[in-house]
């Protein structure tokens, strides 16, 4: 019953041809597969296998023409050339071989009899070839040409080296000190290595000077002023006419006079006790001035004119 009203309802409705049209699609679909399954295309088919022994006539062309050429001696350069294939280089013959080691080797270049052939590059890219004689080792390059130079030439400087002086160590150097009593009488208190240009002040002056220490006369050279007066063991040393240095050997001593700041007259008594020579550079100590203000205190000190009093420690300051 519910089959019959399904059926009428499709009939009424006018949809009977869908249902027809499934029930054929139904019994083709599975003839359709069936008959397309049965047969073997030709391009899928599997390549023929050779029997044992023999070769495909492509490989078997291949194979007879490799190995004519192995048989001949000859290579296969072209484009059939099998890549895979390594490099045999051909063999010389007997008679070759036998002829080159009884052949003499080349002599070398520039010292055989006959003449080398050179090849020189210029600088605007031409090259020129000439023939070397036998005996020279180099060419000279034709007229207007510029050859280029080898890179493994080496260029030998013909300048001496420049001699210097040798360095003075410290210890064969030597400094000369004297030992020192200044005072208004005698046996005062020893300045011990008094170094060059300490000042001997009294009265606010600077009465004397140590300038250095003459080996040559060994004597002791101390710089006064022109107005001073020299007494004692010695005199004092002139220079134009004008009194200038006092020069005490050791042992001796020297009385100076001079006016202090006041203009009165006072008097010192100056003693070289000893003269010590010490191994090394010089100890500026016990120096109260730096190098340059001492310096510039002695040029003050001989610039005096004669009848002018002595100048103050402070005359460079």
């Amino acid at each position: 019953m519910l089959l019959r009203s399904l059926v009428n309802e499709v009939v009424s409705r006018r949809m009977w041809p869908i249902p027809l049209v499934a029930v054929l699609i139904a019994i083709a679909a599975p003839l359709i597969f069936m008959k397309s399954g049965g047969e073997t295309p030709a391009s899928l088919a599997p390549p023929p296998i050779a029997t044992p022994g023999e070769l495909p006539e492509s490989a078997a062309v291949l194979t007879s023409n490799k190995d004519k050429d192995a048989a001949s001696g000859k290579r296969n350069t072209g484009k059939a050339r099998d890549p895979f294939e390594p490099a045999v280089k051909p063999k010389k013959p007997a008679t070759e071989a036998a002829a080159a080691a009884a052949a003499p080797a080349p002599a070398a270049a520039g010292t055989s009899g006959n003449p080398v052939p050179v090849v020189i590059q210029n600088s605007d890219g031409s090259s020129s070839t000439m023939s070397v004689p036998s005996g020279r080792k180099t060419a000279t390059a034709p007229k207007g040409s510029t050859p280029k130079k080898s890179s493994t030439t080496k260029l030998t400087s013909t300048r001496k080296p420049k001699k210097t002086a040798p360095a003075t160590s410290t210890s064969t150097q030597t400094s000369t000190y004297v030992d020192v009593r200044f005072g208004e009488r005698k046996d005062t208190y020893l300045r011990y290595r008094v170094p060059r240009l300490q000042t001997f002040r009294a009265g606010g002056r600077i009465a004397a000077m140590f300038v250095r220490y003459s080996a040559k006369r060994r004597v002791a050279v101390f710089a006064v002023a022109p107005s001073t007066i020299v007494k004692g063991d010695v005199r004092c040393r002139e220079v134009k006419g004008v009194c200038r240095y006092v020069d005490l050997p050791a042992g001796s001593y020297a009385r100076v006079v001079l006016k202090d700041l006041n203009g009165k007259l006072i008097s010192r008594r100056l003693d070289v006790v000893s003269v010590r020579k010490v191994r090394g550079a010089e100890d500026p100590a016990p120096r109260e001035q730096p190098l340059d203000t001492a310096t510039c205190l002695l040029r003050s000190l001989l610039r005096l004119t004669p009848g002018v009093t002595s100048i103050t420690s402070d005359a460079c300051a």
